[in-house]
Parts: C-alpha cells; structure tokens; sequence
C-alpha cells in the first residue's frame, strides 16, 4: 500500500513539474501568444496541487474516522490479529489485465491521432468528440453530432480569438468547403 501512496505523490510532482515550466515558459512570450499556455500551465498546475492535498487529507485521517465510516456501513473492520474475510481479501487485479482494461481507449487516443494527420486537428477533435461520446458515452446520435459541431466551432472560436494555427493534415476538408483557419 505505502508503494502506490509513494507513486501516486511521485506522479503528482512530476504533473506540477510539467504545468510550472509550461507556466514558467510562457510568461516570456509575447502578447496573446502567452494567454492560453498561461492559462492551462496555472489552471493545471493548481488542479495538481490541490490533488495532492486532497491525497494528503485522505492518507491522514485517523483511524477512528475509517472505522467508524466501515461500522456505518455495515462492515466490520478486522482487528490487527484478525485475518481479513475472503469477501475483505485484496481485489487486485494483475498488469495484463489493468493493460486489456484500457487497451480501448489506448486505441481511440491512436485514432485521434491518426485522424489529426489525415484530416486535421479541428475536423479530427470534432470527429472524435462526437464518435466517442455516441459509442462510449452511450449518448444518442443527434446529442453526439451536435458536441462534435460544438467542438469544431469552439476549436475555431479558439483559434480566431487566440491567433492560433493548428496543426495541417494530408487532407484538408474545411478547405475543400472554403473555411480558412
């Protein structure tokens, strides 16, 4: 159990490490161009921390509150000589299997990127959003369609708005319908 608290703080420190360059990066840029990398870089970096503290209240409370919360519950918590219950037994699961759980959503990511090559980053979001959300979210097609339009004409909001230029595709399809970024 200490090994996955001592990962979890490692994970977390690295995340603060990666948004406070991004952060620290971007105060030297000019104009506009600094907003959004500023913006992300504190927003997330203070989402990081305030996770850690979140992780340090959790790991701290007193043992009193954790029985008392399985005594709630209906679960009886073992004592130190007590062997736990089969039914209290660890549910680990093995690293084949944690891999096989998100091995889909590996592949999804995969295709995004894929179709950010082919298509490019505006059209490929807004397919992905709407794709995911149908097939994953188990949402209806019509509230589907409409996030991945919502999603194409944010991106464009964006990149009016901030001066951005996304990445080019192979084929551009908001070019072939005389949209220009």
């Amino acid at each position: 159990m200490k090994g996955k608290r001592v990962e979890q703080l490692v994970a977390l420190g690295v995340l603060l490490l990666i948004f406070g360059v991004a952060a620290w990066d971007a105060v030297d840029f000019r104009g506009q161009a600094r907003t959004f990398p500023l913006t992300i870089g504190l927003a997330m970096a203070a989402l990081v921390v305030l996770e850690a503290l979140l992780f340090w209240t959790r790991r701290n409370r007193p043992k009193a509150a954790v029985e008392k919360a399985a005594g709630e519950q209906g679960g009886a918590v073992p004592g130190p000589d007590e062997a736990p219950r089969p039914a209290e037994q660890s549910t680990q699961i093995g690293l084949s299997q944690q891999f096989m759980r998100i091995l889909p959503y590996l592949l999804w990511l995969l295709g995004l990127y894929g179709a950010i090559y082919l298509l490019g980053m505006v059209v490929a979001c807004g397919l992905f959003a709407g794709l995911f959300l149908w097939r994953v979210g188990n949402l209806p097609w019509y509230t589907s369609l409409a996030a991945g339009v919502g999603t194409v004409l944010f991106l464009m909001f964006l990149g009016e708005v901030m001066n951005l230029r996304w990445p080019d595709s192979q084929f551009d399809l908001l070019a072939a319908f005389g949209i220009e970024l």
